[in-house]
């Protein structure tokens, strides 16, 4: 059997799984509900959340890939109804809403054939919970928002002879995002209903539960959480929230005001990207829209996604700490990357930049490999890199220097009080 075969027969296999759950579910909104539908058994909830579905939805929902998507709609649009289903009632409800314990070992299933117990993931003797499913969605229903972004500027720039295979995957992507959006709507809606507002549900990680095991264990005994912890972890929630968007760009009479390649936009006006291409870069930017790391933060222009402002911070334990570094990013019809340090020159084979690396991918290695403690042997035939170097400490000075003039104290000026990346009041005590 081919990989394509293999697939398809898994999928046909998921999509009669959950079409079945779904009709046993207790459905009250139904024309004709019964008592079970009114008022469902209390093993409803454990029956669920010992199963395998929690994990099936948990894989479906983190998949980043619009592709994947619209080539699998049938498993989609069967989870999307079963995802329905179960914000109709509270019971299932909270299998979507809740943090629920990592299974170790075993099943429900498993369980009820006798064979295994079932056990339950630790770390230090805590129960691990893993994130709400609800957390996952809302990635999920991000990605579709920065797709449909991205699609609509497609398709209203479209004509009869764009109605090829990318075309048509534009158009069906452009129909499950919808889907996927609506969904989340509506199960947004039956949290308010319960009194759970929707921000409050939300975990940014894993989280462990003390077992009750260790008692008087840890350096931290009686003094509460971790406040170095609590704020790493507040940064990255913070981070994940404002990292994405597409926002209007300043404008003066057509002109992009505050972009360093506002020329190349004006030239390319008229010009015509060929869709295989605009498609990758929505795909792109999709999964960018999620999977941005801490510290770096994109905005991409409502009229033209070619055309992206980035913001990275620099690295804590480098001269480059502290300082926030704008870059605008322009996407040519016809461009290369050129970045000796990321491997985009012609070298050893491990040194070349694949054609499938992706702009998210750029992003990071600017951040990870750019960004060093010792950026002055970065530059080819300086050798090891070694920390004493006083060349080195000269040119880390040099640069703490310029952070501070340039990625510091510019960002105080009053012209970018109203900028794009202007801090709202209520975000100021974040960064303390």
């Amino acid at each position: 059997m081919t990989s394509s075969l293999a697939v398809a027969s898994s999928d046909e296999l998921i999509v009669r799984a959950l079409n079945t759950i779904t009709l046993f579910l207790p459905s009250p909104y139904s024309e004709s509900p019964q008592v079970y539908d009114m008022l469902p058994h209390m093993s409803i909830y454990p029956l669920l959340t010992l199963s395998q579905l929690p994990e099936l939805l948990g894989i479906l929902l983190r998949n980043d890939s619009v592709t994947d998507w619209t080539s699998r709609s049938d498993v989609y649009n069967a989870m999307l109804v079963l995802l329905r289903r179960m914000a109709d009632c509270e019971l299932t409800l909270e299998v979507l809403i809740s943090s629920l314990h990592e299974k170790f070992s075993g099943g429900i299933e498993e369980w009820m054939w006798g064979d295994v117990e079932i056990e339950w993931s630790k770390s230090d003797g805590k129960l691990i919970k893993n994130n709400a499913l609800y957390t996952h969605f809302q990635k999920l229903t991000k990605q579709c928002e920065a797709f449909l972004s991205g699609a609509a500027q497609m398709l209203e720039g479209s004509d009869a002879q764009d109605g090829d295979e990318d075309m048509e995957v534009v158009v069906k992507g452009t129909s499950l995002c919808g889907e996927i959006i609506v969904a989340r709507d509506d199960l947004e809606r039956a949290m308010q209903v319960l009194g759970r507002d929707p921000p409050n549900v939300t975990d940014t990680s894993p989280t462990a539960i003390d077992t009750g095991n260790n008692k008087g264990k840890g350096k931290n005994k009686g003094k509460g959480p971790d406040l170095t912890i609590e704020m790493e972890r507040r940064y990255a929630s913070e981070c994940e929230r404002l990292a994405f968007d597409h926002i209007p760009f300043p404008q003066d009479e057509g002109s992009y005001t505050t972009y360093n390649y506002a020329a190349s936009l004006k030239d390319t006006a008229a010009g015509t990207r060929n869709p295989k291409d605009r498609l990758h870069l929505i795909k792109e930017l999709a999964v960018m829209s999620t999977s941005l790391p801490p510290g770096v933060w994109v905005r991409v222009d409502e009229v033209r996604n070619d055309a992206l402002k980035i913001m990275i911070a620099g690295p804590e334990g480098t001269p480059y700490a502290g300082g926030l570094f704008e870059f605008d990013c322009f996407l040519p019809l016809h461009g290369k990357v050129c970045l000796s340090l990321l491997g985009t020159w012609h070298g050893r084979p491990e040194e070349q930049w694949s054609s499938k690396s992706t702009l998210l991918q750029v992003l990071i290695s600017i951040q990870s490999m750019i960004l060093v403690e010792l950026p002055y042997f970065n530059e080819p035939g300086y050798g090891k890199a070694n920390p004493l170097s006083k060349a080195s400490i000269e040119y880390n000075k040099n640069i703490m220097v310029h952070t501070m003039k340039w990625a510091m104290i510019e960002w105080f000026k009053d012209e970018q009080k109203d900028g794009i990346w202007a801090v709202r009041p209520s975000l100021i005590l974040y960064s303390y």
